[in-house]
């Protein structure tokens, strides 16, 4: 459970309000993110890390980090069955802002995280802060995974099937340490695939998703970005009225206090 009372989503104008109007979620499948890497960065940082501890006659510690080797290989190769949503817990963000929300003339939708956690913990999934390379939270995060290898291997047990459970649950909250101003906190959920998937299309490719349902009073408030129009207030407003059944919408709407250049 996070403490954070709110988290944050830039995104475009359209689809904000596909999101209020559908009251559903989209979460990718994890391979299909900007950084197509990152997912692999945390096994590999794993190997890094057990390197780092290993002595040449401990011959669990070996057989642990052979198997991750071989373990990383395939899943190079492999789609995971992983889904996400990505969100902030910087407000009013200029780097987030400038990078999701269409240059700043898109909008930020703020998140109650208690509500999300609520249907998260129905669906058996997790929204967690994402940790970076190098924090200590990461080396407790791989000290654990690492422990339950080595039980896993003192036991004789199959180390690649394993693997398979918690590694790619830690992957999906560890990035590398380049991208900790991102702030990132995800929603993830876990055996994502037919025939729950759907697609959509950007850069020659075609992108799996889920949707999540949600429900309004899991929102806050819409903060139109640094450069959406003067007219967008106003219609925002009445939009989300219209959503609440032609009532005040208790959803607010604010504007960026964010200077950026056209």
């Amino acid at each position: 459970m996070t403490n954070e009372d709110f988290i944050y989503h830039y995104t475009t104008h359209e689809a904000a309000f596909s999101i209020l109007a559908e009251q559903k979620l989209r979460l990718s499948n994890l391979h299909h993110l900007n950084d197509r890497g990152e997912y692999i960065f945390t096994f590999e940082y794993l190997g890094e890390y057990i390197k780092k501890r290993i002595e040449q006659n401990d011959q669990i510690l070996n057989l642990v980090l052979t198997e991750l080797e071989n373990y990383i290989e395939k899943i190079k190769h492999m789609r995971t069955s992983i889904c996400v949503a990505c969100f902030s817990t910087g407000k009013d963000d200029a780097a987030q802002w400038y990078r999701y929300a269409k240059r700043g003339e898109g909008v930020c939708i703020s998140f109650k995280t208690k509500k999300l956690q609520e249907i998260m913990n129905d669906k058996h999934g997790n929204i967690l802060p994402v940790k970076y390379g190098d924090e200590d939270l990461v080396y407790t995060e791989l000290d654990s995974a690492i422990r339950f290898l080595e039980s896993q291997a003192k036991e004789g047990k199959f180390l690649s099937r394993t693997m398979a459970d918690p590694l790619p649950k830690i992957a999906t909250f560890i990035k590398a340490k380049a991208f900790d101003s991102e702030k990132e906190f995800r929603l993830a959920m876990y055996g994502c695939g037919w025939p729950s998937y759907k697609f959509s299309f950007r850069d020659n490719s075609l992108i799996p998703y889920i949707e999540l349902p949600i429900t309004l009073d899991c929102v806050s408030e819409v903060i139109l970005g640094p450069l959406a129009s003067n007219e967008s207030r106003a219609a925002w407003e009445l939009n989300l009225d219209i959503l609440h059944r032609g009532g005040r919408s208790p959803i607010t709407v604010a504007r960026s206090k964010t200077r950026l250049k056209n």
